[in-house]
């Protein structure tokens, strides 16, 4: 019998754990979560359209995105023209940092079930992929591809999704371990370690679960089948991890290079278990105790669904088969939308920095004063307007729904 996130959520709630009631993301203060714009919508999308051999990087020049995704094929084309351009690229973005691609953005991240409830999952802007793949363009060996630009194109977007996909993945694994705990326990482990240590630790070299967390994408893209990505760019790959993304990316991060190999890699991880179990920095359980408690972290799910990619609005993303995307937008829009419809604004205005509204036959709804309502409040406050999905944003937004 497969485990639902029905049966995860209804868990949850026997501990008074009820992560679907909606949060802003200021009311969840959780470091390296990502907010979506209102100027950017997104895209469901699974392994399978990432692995397909059907999948044609060449309908996706040619498409709706043919600008933006043939400049950046073009690029491609260039850095892969021969080895002293991959060379002359890799030294210039040494001696001048700044050349390198700005990330100023978090490119992807995790959303866990505790936080987020039904609208958990890895979440991935495709902008950040299309810069992966051009970083790594000047890494592949090109002795042993001999294999189309579009193929080209192909083989280092799969390759650099699959740098930020892992990397979230293993987030995923940490909070299946809460999962476990919360069970084997009877109480909540989970939270207290994110107050306790993740958000104490994170930015600074102590931050295990990202430190192992870049580790794990390492070691799972070095034992990749060729399938899924060519000997030719794996290799190159691997070394793009350890000299450019470990090398450049802050404390915390950068550590996972010496926790490459399997005995480092192994006791690391039994010492992010105690710190989960215990909820403190510096465990007192011995590290090797968990060497009879094998495989803890093995994930509920293995998410080859449950991804979203995030592009700008009025684009489509190179891989997904959904047709419908995904939105959110400003609280201010949707209070306007909620006034137009007859919902009526609450005298006292709610509590602190969210604003209710009413309307006979409906159930309340509360909306967060914030720039950009997110996915979770978006979902919840269209479902209660009327039943509507996230898809029919922009129909409800217009008028063309009410």
């Amino acid at each position: 019998m497969s485990l639902t996130i029905n049966q995860v959520l209804a868990t949850l709630k026997e501990y008074d754990i009820t992560p679907d009631e909606p949060l802003e993301l200021s009311d969840i203060n959780l470091p390296a979560i990502g907010k979506i714009k209102e100027s950017e919508i997104y895209y469901p999308m699974s392994l399978d359209d990432i692995l397909d051999d059907n999948f044609s990087m060449e309908e996706a020049l040619n498409g709706n995105v043919k600008g933006i995704i043939s400049e950046w094929a073009d690029e491609i084309e260039n850095l892969t023209s021969s080895k002293e351009s991959q060379i002359t690229e890799r030294v210039l973005r040494r001696l001048d940092p700044p050349r390198r691609i700005g990330r100023t953005q978090i490119c992807a991240w995790y959303c866990p079930i505790h936080y987020f409830g039904s609208d958990w999952g890895i979440y991935i802007r495709e902008s950040c992929i299309l810069d992966i793949a051009k970083e790594l363009a000047c890494w592949v060996d090109l002795g042993s591809l001999r294999i189309s630009k579009v193929d080209m194109c192909e083989q280092l977007y799969r390759a650099a999704f699959f740098i930020l996909y892992l990397h979230e993945h293993f987030h995923h694994r940490v909070e299946s371990f809460g999962f476990r705990l919360l069970i084997s326990a009877g109480e909540d482990k989970y939270y207290k370690y994110k107050e306790n240590v993740y958000r104490k630790t994170h930015g600074r070299s102590n931050c295990l679960e990202e430190t192992l967390a870049n580790a794990y994408s390492y070691k799972k893209l070095k034992g990749m089948s060729v399938n899924k990505i060519l000997p030719g760019v794996q290799s190159g790959l691997l070394e793009y991890l350890k000299e450019e993304i470990f090398a450049y990316q802050p404390p915390g991060y950068k550590e996972a290079i010496h926790y490459l190999k399997n005995k480092e890699f192994s006791g690391a991880l039994f010492k992010l278990q105690s710190q989960i179990l215990e909820g403190d920095i510096s465990p007192i359980m011995h590290d090797n105790s968990w060497l009879v408690a094998n495989n803890m972290m093995r994930p509920l799910w293995n998410i080859d669904k449950n991804i979203y990619v995030i592009v700008p609005d009025g684009t489509r993303p190179i891989c997904s088969r959904h047709i419908m995307p995904y939105g959110t937008c400003s609280s201010k829009k949707i209070i306007t939308t909620l006034k137009k419809s007859g919902w009526t604004k609450h005298k006292t205005n709610g509590k602190g920095s969210h604003t209710q509204f009413f309307k006979d036959g409906f159930p309340v709804i509360t909306v967060p004063k914030t720039d950009n309502c997110s996915p979770i409040v978006t979902k919840n406050i269209l479902r209660a307007m009327g039943g509507y999905k996230l898809g029919q944003l922009h129909d409800v937004l217009s008028g063309a729904l009410r």
